[in-house]
């Protein structure tokens, strides 16, 4: 989206200054022991929905997020596997709660398994209606006995 003539803010961020935000961001992910966007921004003395606004805004910001947030992944699953040796304390089960926030292969995976608990669901519910009609009818005994395609 192209921004407006006068636009202050679309001055300020040249593509150079652009591409040094974004390798900022980038080693902030790789190196940074925190897993929290919120605190790159502040280092920026900015906020989350600078954040936001520079991955709307910039599509060079946009790809290099994307990536931080797949590092950022990549660094929960290590800790959560491997332990953390920086911090002691590090809780795995927490950090994987996290997932979801930066991978979007993990939503994925979530999306995934929701889907399947619910057709799990039907199909119980379905089977269960199956027996109570059959028991109605008087025919359960012929329902349990039949074979399964």
């Amino acid at each position: 989206m192209a921004a407006a003539k006068d636009n202050k803010y679309a001055q300020k961020w040249t593509p150079e200054l652009i591409e040094q935000v974004c390798n900022e961001l980038l080693d902030f992910a790789v190196e940074d022991k925190t897993v929290h966007f919120i605190e790159f921004a502040r280092r920026k003395k900015k906020t989350q929905s600078w954040l936001n606004a520079m991955e709307e805004d910039y599509p060079e910001f946009r790809d290099a997020y994307i990536t931080a947030q797949e590092l950022l992944a990549a660094k929960l699953v290590k800790s959560s596997v491997y332990g953390d040796e920086k911090n002691p304390n590090f809780n795995g089960t927490h950090a994987m709660s996290w997932m979801g926030v930066y991978s979007n292969a993990w939503k994925k995976h979530l999306k995934f398994k929701a889907e399947l608990a619910r057709q799990n669901e039907s199909e119980i519910k379905a089977t269960a209606d199956q027996v109570v009609k059959a028991i109605k009818d008087d025919r359960l005994l012929e329902l349990l006995s039949q074979k399964d395609d």
